[in-house]
């Protein structure tokens, strides 16, 4: 077996742990986000709810990985190991569809900034937004591009920090199989 240690930023369980309590944050933070200011950024009906909707799956997905390896448990370790990666070819999608639809939709947003941020007409005559929910002042305050790259680099963030966060798990599954086969091969481990 090639090095457990390899590839690690922080001790393997411990880490791992920190690591998605931080996925866990940051995409309950991104969820909050749209839902709340989706339709200032994006124009069609449940288009930013599918989007916040998958966050909260990444979410749990982050939740389930940490309970299983604060228990030490080999199931939910070995659960989240073989649910994470179809989720993360989701977000994947969902992160080049984001950035798509944005880039579609400047001109609305730019409409929005110079309209004393306002919700877009046709989005505020289908009632898209939640009651007295006005744009964000900073959001306009960078600009659409600064806005936009800053959306497109952290969702490829977001891909990176959960395809090592997977990784962990999957080292964290290795040791448990690997100290399970060590007791089993010498009885006086245990």
């Amino acid at each position: 077996m090639w090095c457990d240690n390899c590839g690690l930023i922080f001790p393997l369980r411990s880490g791992a742990t920190v690591w998605t309590v931080l996925i866990v944050l940051y995409s309950v933070i991104g969820a909050v986000f749209l839902f709340y200011w989706g339709p200032f950024v994006y124009f069609v009906s449940p288009e930013w709810n599918i989007y916040a909707v998958v966050a909260l799956l990444v979410a749990g997905v982050a939740l389930l990985a940490i309970t299983g390896l604060a228990t030490r448990s080999y199931m939910l370790t070995r659960l989240t190991f073989f649910v994470w990666p179809p989720l993360m070819v989701l977000v994947a999608i969902r992160a080049g569809v984001m950035v798509y639809e944005l880039n579609k939709n400047q001109t609305q947003f730019t409409w929005e900034c110079a309209n004393d941020y306002a919700l877009w007409p046709a989005s505020a005559t289908a009632g898209y937004a939640s009651t007295g929910a006005t744009m964000p002042k900073l959001l306009c305050d960078y600009g659409f591009h600064s806005f936009y790259t800053g959306v497109a680099a952290s969702l490829v963030l977001d891909l990176v920090f959960q395809i090592y966060g997977w990784f962990l798990v999957w080292r964290y599954k290795a040791s448990l199989e690997h100290a399970y086969r060590l007791v089993q091969t010498d009885k006086t481990l245990y």
